[in-house]
């Protein structure tokens, strides 16, 4: 059997509850006790006397487990676990030994301190009721057994008439008592029914308590019959010098009448004995509830009781009265909280009443408001000093308690648990910013004015009353981190607040803060103080802490702060500061914080000179945002509008980069710069490298020949690559050190979980930047993985992002928090739409998308157009190029309708090859809907605008059409220009005239247009009079394809690109060389 050593009571009991544990165990304290033992568990269950009337039940058990014993004690008193009830439970059932095999466990058994009721058997219960001696009343009902820790239930009568079946098996005595009071009305008292006992039914009670049939107070707290005993009468006297008789029948003992017969009960022992007052009942009870005597009265009293009762009663003592001249009151203000229900409409709930109990100190002296003594009473030395009141005085405070706004509970007549009919009401409706009001703004003023605060034991809000400033202190942790620490200092007195807020977030203090910024809260300091504090600024405290503990940290007295989160630094001097610098250390992150927290843009820089191209004014600012985060170490994601010109900033980026390096001293070697970009926008890269930075050298890190790049990375100065290859090389590119890592349409790595994202994060690079034009598509979700990709911790863990702004934001609209994220963020993300930079626009900006055709429209393609080659060179070879020409134009046909869908052939081996041009096109109607814009979709083939519906139904995008079969063509225009739907699905030849669609702001050309002019009236259905915004024209072309040719064609020989595809042909045939034409199937 085990048994449990100091060393076990010490680990599952503190030291102070052992002491007080052994001491009520040695007072008798325990009532009953039962002990069971089960395999690997020791169970005790009993009751313990506490300080309240009615004992606390305990329940200790001893369990094996792997490591050992444990032991675990629950208890019904306020503390509940641990407590020193517990331990007097153990101390009495080991006896003072300390092995459990002196509990006699070794098979199950009950020991009681007091004999057990019979299960079934019609039993009492006992009890007093009324103020100062009082009457014996008793409950009539039957014994039942009950599980532990109850033990016995107690099934009271509620009327004793036809219960023969019950005391049938019942004592005489029982039956008798029942017979007695079946005629008695029953009282309702406390939730049960009593019945007053006459004097003449005591024996018959006397009986069934030596019967064991009669518990105190509740069941299974069995009464004994004790000894008879007498009364001792003593004169108590109180601080006021006035004297009061009392009847005393022992320690602890209780005395309870019977008529004029006294007993006297142990409620720890649980016996009850008669009582002999030695005096007449009646006169007893008269002399014990007479008022106190007064010192003036003594005498008197003396004289007429002395006669009759000197044997018994001694006399009261003779004091002398002093006279003193009057003071001046201070008036005290003692603060209580009271917790009560309150019913409305039916429903009760709970309330908490603030109060407050105005008295009065004259000099050593104390007295009530509600006391209606005209004078103040001392006693000391045998002298009782009198001391007059200033009743004028008095009124005076309680004049100022009305103009405070509290409310006298005279005249409210509230009544709650504690609360006095001469108490002042703070909240009488519970309304805690009230009580709040009353305790930070009018409590000062009181002090000021010479009144003293008090504060009750269980008032929430005991202010400190001494003035206080911030103060906040920085330690570095290494390049990119640092410790914080913030808190008050009170007159030389430091408090770290972070640990109490931190607790405060755990135990959930702060969850029904105000929501008005102004309202004054109280934050709870150690030795149980309250800091006023607004809860605008509290507010703004535990949000900085919940979003800087996404960072972690083993200290917990201080925060540790990533280097992206410098900015806060300020946002929190600016908020706790009151105008003077408030933190101290760290000067070079101070600096970083001032330029992160005011950033508002950055002066122009000169572009680089090797650029080979012109900047716009806010393509500039772009260039200086990205140095600037450049020199900080610091990434950031460049979310400009289509067609703004994000590729050409970063080329420019690039070169200053490298010229910069090269302009050291001494000039420094700098590692490759690494672009991953969608496939069909790779050719666009190496088009755009080679048109503004030809200088650069670009190697591409994708098709067939990537093993030989792979050997070439670092002599690169940009490396282009695409997201599937990413995933595939990661190994080979994070071995690589790369100055700048470049994700154009970023939004391909929205979703952190795929390979292609992963990767990403591996890579090593000096800055990092996203391209986009839609940082955000669908979800919040999608912002968090961008960024923590670019500043890993800026937005914390995807859990923490969620909590703290995804789900305030998207589904309570928080307003706060979406501020909060933005102004985070602010530094980092450099957006301008159209609208924006209107003024720095041409009326209308073109931009061209160069698309890498793949897999089987790739093959279908070189496979046409080398049979196609072959056939035109023949035609060349015999002079026979001019009779062929449909020949020709059907070939040039079959090559473009490839480019665009290769189902447009009507070809067999056509089914099912993808279209690089359509899922593009998809994908761009997708974010630019999401943007709001409104668009045009251009093509001449009718049937591929019903494979871009097709396409359109499966995403859900709404969309009109207009071609040459549609009857009703003003139906699709209305519904375009009001806004019903976004996109407008147009054959060129149908649509290329005669309307007018000024609410569109973006032109797609899917399949264009080799004739300019028609190209440009097409779009001129947009860009014409009464449009009021910049117009955006794409279009979308098959990189290394006969589009390609025909645009090359258009630069070179214009005129006759023009007439290309006109209705006869006729001069085509004349103005094309034979070189011209095969240069197009080359």
């Amino acid at each position: 059997m085990w048994k449990p050593s100091l060393e076990d009571l010490n680990a599952s009991f503190a030291s102070v509850d052992l002491r007080r544990g052994r001491s009520y165990a040695s007072e008798g304290r325990v009532l009953w006790l039962e002990s069971r033992t089960s395999g690997r568990e020791l169970d005790w269950l009993g009751e313990v006397r506490g300080s309240r009337r009615r004992p606390y039940r305990v329940h200790v058990r001893a369990f094996k487990r792997d490591q050992g014993w444990r032991l675990e004690a629950h208890c019904t008193c306020p503390i509940q676990v641990a407590c020193k009830h517990a331990a007097a439970l153990l101390w009495h059932a080991t006896r003072g030994e300390s092995s459990v095999d002196s509990l006699g466990l070794r098979s199950s058994s009950v020991r009681l301190l007091q004999p057990t009721p019979s299960e079934g058997r019609v039993g009492l219960i006992l009890d007093g009721i009324g103020a100062g001696v009082r009457q014996i009343a008793l409950r009539i009902g039957r014994w039942i057994a009950a599980p532990p820790p109850q033990r016995w239930r107690f099934e009271e009568f509620q009327a004793l008439a036809g219960r023969s079946d019950a005391l049938a098996s019942s004592s005489a005595s029982v039956r008798a008592l029942v017979a007695r009071l079946a005629d008695q009305r029953a009282s309702f008292y406390q939730g049960h029914h009593w019945y007053l006992l006459p004097e003449a039914d005591w024996p018959l009670v006397w009986a069934a308590i030596g019967e064991g049939l009669v518990a105190w107070q509740q069941p299974g707290r069995v009464l004994q019959q004790a000894e008879p005993r007498g009364t001792r009468w003593q004169w108590t006297i109180d601080g006021r010098g006035r004297q009061r008789l009392a009847a005393d029948a022992g320690p602890e003992a209780e005395i309870l009448a019977c008529g004029r017969l006294w007993y006297y009960v142990h409620p720890l022992s649980h016996r009850l004995g008669a009582l002999d007052p030695r005096l007449d009942g009646d006169i007893a009870r008269r002399l014990l509830s007479m008022r106190p005597l007064e010192p003036e009265a003594v005498a008197e009293f003396d004289a007429s009781y002395r006669a009759h009762y000197g044997e018994v009663l001694k006399p009261p003592r003779s004091l002398e009265v002093v006279r003193v001249p009057p003071l001046d009151p201070v008036p005290v203000l003692t603060l209580h909280q009271s917790a009560g229900t309150l019913d409305t409409r039916g429903q009760r709930g709970a309330r908490l009443i603030a109060y407050a109990r105005l008295s009065f100190v004259y000099g050593m002296l104390r007295i009530g408001e509600d006391d209606p003594s005209e004078e103040l009473s001392l006693f000391e030395d045998d002298r009782v000093q009198r001391l007059p009141r200033r009743r004028e005085l008095e009124r005076g405070s309680a004049l100022r308690m009305k103009q405070l706004g509290l409310i006298s509970n005279r005249h409210a007549v509230i009544d709650h648990p504690g609360l006095k009919r001469s108490d002042w009401l703070i909240n009488p409706d519970g309304d805690p910013q009230t009580l709040n009001e009353f305790c930070y703004v009018l409590l000062p003023k009181l002090r000021r004015e010479g009144w003293r605060i008090e504060y009750g034991p269980r008032f929430p809000l005991k202010l400190i009353d001494t003035e206080y400033s911030f103060y906040a202190d920085l330690h570095a942790h290494g390049p990119d981190r640092i410790g914080l620490e913030l808190g008050i200092d009170m007159e030389g007195e430091r408090i770290n607040l972070i640990p109490l807020l931190r607790e405060g977030l755990r135990a959930a203090w702060f969850q029904d803060l105000p929501a008005a910024s102004d309202a004054i809260v109280a934050l709870r300091l150690p030795g149980e103080r309250r800091l006023p504090i607004a809860a605008g600024r509290l507010r703004f405290l535990l949000q900085t802490l919940n979003e800087l503990s996404e960072s972690g940290s083993s200290d917990q007295r201080r925060l540790e702060l990533p280097r992206v989160r410098a900015a806060v630094l300020i946002e929190l001097e600016s908020e706790l500061g009151e105008g003077r610098r408030l933190w101290q250390g760290a000067e070079e992150w101070r600096a970083l914080a001032g330029r992160l927290a005011r950033y508002s843009g950055l002066p122009a820089v000169a572009p680089p000179p090797a650029l080979q191209a012109t900047l716009r004014p806010y393509q500039i600012e772009g260039l200086a945002w990205m140095r600037f985060l450049h020199e900080q170490g610091l990434s950031g994601i460049l979310a400009d509008d289509m067609g703004l010109g994000k590729t050409v900033q970063v080329i420019a980026h690039l070169l200053a980069l490298r010229e910069a390096a090269a302009a050291a001293t001494p000039p420094v070697a700098l590692p490759p710069s690494l672009v991953v970009c969608p496939k069909s926008v790779l050719p666009n890269w190496q088009a755009e490298l080679a048109r503004f930075a030809p200088q650069l050298k670009v190697l591409a890190l994708a098709g067939s020949d990537r093993q030989r790049a792979r050997r070439q990375l670092a002599q690169a100065d940009v490396v282009l690559t695409t997201y599937p290859v990413l995933a595939r090389e990661v190994e080979a590119l994070a071995a690589q050190r790369f100055e700048l890592v470049v994700l154009d349409e970023s939004q391909m790595v929205k979703n952190p979980a795929t390979l292609a994202a992963r990767a990403a994060r591996k890579l090593d690079a000096a800055q990092r930047l996203c391209l986009t034009g839609t940082p955000l598509e669908n979800h919040l979700g999608e912002f968090w993985a961008q960024f923590d990709f670019l500043l890993p911790g800026l937005l914390g863990s995807k859990t923490d992002f969620t909590s703290h702004f995804r789900t305030p934001i998207e589904k309570r609209r928080d307003l706060d928090a979406r501020e909060r994220l933005r102004r985070r963020t602010r530094p980092f993300l450099l957006r301008r739409s159209k609208d924006q930079v209107i003024a720095d626009l041409p009326a209308k900006t073109e931009v061209t998308r160069s698309i890498d055709m793949e897999g089987r429209q790739r093959d279908l393609y070189d496979t046409l157009r080398a049979s196609y080659m072959e056939e035109i060179r023949g035609y060349v070879a015999s002079n026979s190029l001019d009779r062929n020409r449909l020949r020709v134009l059907e070939a040039l046909l079959r090559l473009r309708q490839i480019c665009c869908d290769p189902r447009l052939t009507q070809m067999a081996a056509a089914q099912g090859a993808p279209s690089a041009k359509l899922d593009v096109l998809v994908d761009m109607l997708q974010s630019l809907s999401a943007a709001g814009r409104r668009i045009l979709v251009f093509s001449q083939f009718t049937s591929m605008l019903e494979l871009i519906e097709q396409e359109l139904a499966r995403a859900r995008l709404r969309y009109v059409k207009l071609t040459g079969q549609t009857e009703d063509r003003a139906t699709p225009v209305q519904r375009f220009q009001r806004g019903e739907v976004p996109i407008f699905l147009i054959s060129l030849r149908a649509g290329g005239f005669g309307l007018n669609l000024t609410a569109a702001d973006t032109v797609i050309h899917f399949d264009p247009w080799w004739n300019p002019a028609v190209e440009a009236q097409a779009t001129d259905r947009a860009h014409r009079i009464g449009q009021d915004k910049p117009v955006f024209v794409y279009r979308l072309m098959a990189a290394h394809s006969v589009e390609q040719r025909i645009e090359e064609l258009k630069g070179r020989k214009r005129e006759l690109a023009s007439s290309l595809f006109d209705d006869s042909g006729q001069n085509l045939m004349s103005e094309l060389s034979a070189d011209d034409w095969l240069s197009l199937f080359d």
